[in-house]
């Protein structure tokens, strides 16, 4: 916050441990003109982000808790869904997508989970509106289900659920070359899944969160295990609150996203516009990778199919 001081990585320096508002300050002080206005813009602006956020959190309690959860799966195409669904008129966005409180942060207060959320004032102003939020870890972490249902019991759940296989090599290329976490090759990362879990459930973080950075990042079949993770779900809340939805048949359907919104007892009368799918398929040399995962999840998707009712 900018009132009370919180360390930054700094805009000017790019270091941490510096105090963004007492550097930049400094920095127009002393450069020279030409550069004051530019960098008194970015100092307006951290103080304006920092005082809204500071805002956010005094005024928790003034604020509703959310009418609906994408809870998965990753790599499903969540940020796609939830794009197409805050189009709509009558759906307020959560100030972010992902906000983690029921896996990483659910030591926190309710109120602080809240502060993500619009505030009763803005919701009553129309009675219809609602809103939500997309964390896909929600599916695959054991504790969320009851977690969710002790905090919002009404709340709609929407689980996205794509082709296992296609899941698990999309989760591979992007821990490899986006997040930097992978440098085995995929058919020895696949290989060696069971491995490397087996090695996080012997970490002391996993004895009480049922997470671990192996579980996180290198889950690629055991995410793609969905009646285990669906099951969960079930236990803790009505079919009338839970939609499954297969991932490629909303991608292949640009009007799919009607039922969703009839699901969510939205107007179907709104046209959401069509959001660019950036997730891609074109990976190189995993022809055998595929036959391998499709050989894995041949039974288990079988068993999926008489929960959900579909399959690949």
């Amino acid at each position: 916050m900018g009132s009370s001081g919180r360390w930054w990585r700094c805009r000017v320096c790019n270091k941490l441990g510096v105090k963004m508002k007492r550097h930049i300050k400094n920095y127009i002080k002393t450069k020279s003109s030409l550069n004051y206005n530019y960098w008194r813009s970015i100092y307006h602006e951290y103080i304006l982000k920092s005082n809204y956020k500071y805002i956010r959190k005094k005024t928790g309690h003034l604020r509703v808790l959310p009418n609906f959860m994408i809870v998965g799966t990753q790599k499903g195409g969540t940020t796609y869904l939830y794009k197409r669904l805050v189009q709509h008129p009558k759906v307020l966005s959560a100030e972010k997508k992902e906000i983690h409180y029921f896996d990483d942060y659910y030591n926190k207060s309710t109120n602080w989970y809240r502060s993500y959320f619009p505030t009763k004032m803005q919701m009553k102003i129309n009675n219809q509106y609602i809103t939500g939020e997309a964390t896909p870890y929600y599916l695959y972490d054991k504790l969320s289900p009851k977690r969710i249902a002790s905090i919002v019991p009404n709340v709609k759940i929407i689980i996205l659920l794509r082709n296992p296989v296609k899941r698990a090599i999309s989760h591979y290329w992007y821990e490899k070359k986006s997040l930097k976490n992978e440098h085995l090759p995929l058919m020895e990362a696949l290989k060696k899944e069971e491995e490397r879990l087996a090695r996080g459930r012997k970490k002391k973080e996993f004895e009480n969160r049922y997470k671990s950075f192996e579980y996180k990042h290198f889950s690629y079949k055991h995410r793609g295990l969905y009646q285990e993770q669906i099951k969960r779900y079930k236990k803790y809340f009505s079919s009338s609150q839970l939609m499954f939805i297969k991932s490629e048949r909303m991608f292949s359907d640009n009007n799919y996203i009607q039922k969703i919104f009839g699901f969510l007892d939205l107007p179907r009368t709104y046209t959401s516009k069509k959001v660019v799918y950036k997730n891609s398929n074109n990976y190189p040399n995993v022809k055998k990778a595929e036959r391998y995962l499709k050989s894995y999840f041949q039974d288990k998707n079988t068993e999926l199919k008489k929960i959900v009712g579909f399959d690949w």
